[in-house]
């Protein structure tokens, strides 16, 4: 791979563990977001 690969694989590992350790907070946030999106539908 080249340096420029490399690169950008650590960049994305990053994201990733982000991604990861804000698990719970996204799932939470995605549902409240649905919750709403229906409630507007509904309306």
């Amino acid at each position: 791979m080249t340096e420029l690969g490399h690169n950008l694989a650590g960049l994305l590992t990053q994201i990733r563990s982000w991604a990861e350790q804000h698990a719970p907070g996204i799932r939470d946030a995605r549902a409240r977001a649905s919750a709403r999106n229906e409630e507007d539908w509904a309306a």
